[in-house]
C-alpha cells in the first residue's frame, strides 16, 4: 500500500522524502528480522520498482525538453527549454544518491549539460542575426518645410556611413553594432588588413568544451564581412591566461575549416584537396572541383583571416 501511494504522488519532492522513508523502514526491518527473507525481497523489489518510476519520469522530462527542429525554435522556446532542463539537472543531481549510479548520473548530466550548451548556442545565434537586421534597417527622420505658398511635409532618410580609419575606432564600432559582445574591449588581437579592413577576435560563450573564439572582420564603411568560429580554448589554457588565442596558434586544421567554410559560402561546387602549403604567415589550401581542372585557392592568415582566390 506505502508503495502504491509514493508512485501515485505527483510531487516529485513530497515522493522523493517518502521513498527515503520507506528506505530507513526496510534497513531498520533488515536489521531486525534477517530470517524473514521473502519479506526482506518484498522490500528489495519495492525500492527496485520505486527507483525505475523516478527514472522513467526523468527519462520523460528529458524526452519533452529536446527540440526536433533546432533551426525552427524561437527565443522563447529555448529559454524556456534552458530553463527546465537546469532545474532537471538540478533534481537529479539532488536524487543521485538514493537513485542513480554514479555512471548513470555522470551520463545523464552530461547528455543534459551537452543539450544545454547546443541550446545556449542557438539562441546566442538568433540575438546575434537578430540584432544585425535591426542595425542594417534604415534610418528615417520626418520634418515639415513650409513656404509662403503652402505647408507640406516630406520624409529624408537618413543614411549614416562608417567610415573606420584605425583599429581603435573599429573596435569601438564593433562594440556598439554587437553590444551582447561586451563592448570594444571585447576585440582583441586586432590588425588592419591590406584592403583596409580590419580583423579581430572575440569571445562568442564558454561551455564544458572550453571557450569559443570567433573571427571577425569589418571594412572601412563598418560592413561585417566575416564572422565565423575561430577556434575552442580549453578551460584549464583559459583560466591560465586572461587575453584571447595568441594569433600565430591557428592549427592547419582549424585553418582548413576556415577555407572549406569560405568555399562554400561563396556558393562554389564540390571540391576535391588538392594541396596544402604552410609559410611563415598562414596556409594556402588549393581545392580541385569535382569533375573539372578548376583550381579554388584560399590563403588562411595565422590570425585566421580568409581570402579566396
Amino acid at each position: 500500500k506505502n508503495v502504491e501511494t509514493i508512485l501515485a504522488e505527483k510531487d516529485k519532492d513530497k515522493k522523493l522524502s517518502e521513498y527515503k522513508k520507506f528506505v530507513t523502514e526496510a534497513n531498520t526491518y533488515s536489521k531486525l528480522d534477517k530470517k524473514e527473507e521473502k519479506i526482506t525481497k518484498i522490500y528489495t523489489d519495492s525500492m527496485k520498482k520505486i527507483q525505475t518510476n523516478f527514472k522513467e519520469q526523468d527519462d520523460k522530462d528529458l524526452k519533452e525538453n529536446t527540440l526536433d527542429n533546432l533551426e525552427e525554435s524561437t527565443e522563447k522556446d529555448l529559454s524556456k527549454k534552458i530553463t527546465t532542463l537546469d532545474e532537471l539537472k538540478k533534481w537529479m543531481q539532488k536524487e543521485s544518491t538514493d537513485i542513480y549510479s554514479k555512471a548513470e548520473l555522470d551520463s545523464l548530466i552530461k547528455k543534459i549539460d551537452d543539450t544545454i550548451t547546443t541550446y545556449k548556442n542557438q539562441l546566442e545565434k538568433i540575438k546575434i542575426d537578430n540584432q544585425e537586421a535591426k542595425s542594417t534597417e534604415p534610418t528615417t527622420e520626418s520634418s515639415e518645410v513650409t513656404t509662403l505658398q503652402e505647408n507640406a511635409s516630406e520624409e529624408l532618410q537618413v543614411v549614416q556611413t562608417h567610415l573606420l580609419n584605425s583599429i581603435e575606432e573599429a573596435a569601438q564600432y564593433l562594440g556598439q553594432k554587437l553590444p551582447q559582445s561586451g563592448g570594444a574591449g571585447a576585440f582583441e588581437n586586432g590588425q588592419q588588413n591590406s584592403d583596409g579592413s580590419f580583423t579581430f577576435h572575440y569571445q562568442l560563450h564558454g561551455g564544458p568544451e572550453g571557450i569559443t573564439w570567433n573571427i571577425i572582420t569589418v571594412n572601412n564603411n563598418g560592413e561585417i564581412i566575416q564572422d565565423d568560429y575561430f577556434k575552442t580554448v580549453p578551460n584549464e589554457a583559459a583560466n591560465n591566461s586572461a587575453s584571447a588565442p595568441n594569433q600565430a596558434s591557428i592549427s592547419e586544421l582549424e585553418a582548413a575549416q576556415l577555407a572549406i567554410a569560405k568555399h562554400n559560402e561563396l556558393g562554389r561546387p564540390n571540391a576535391t584537396d588538392a594541396g596544402t602549403e604552410t609559410t611563415a604567415d598562414g596556409y594556402y589550401f588549393y581545392y580541385m572541383a569535382d569533375g573539372t581542372d578548376q583550381v579554388y585557392k584560399y590563403f588562411v592568415s595565422n590570425s585566421g583571416q580568409v581570402q579566396a582566390e
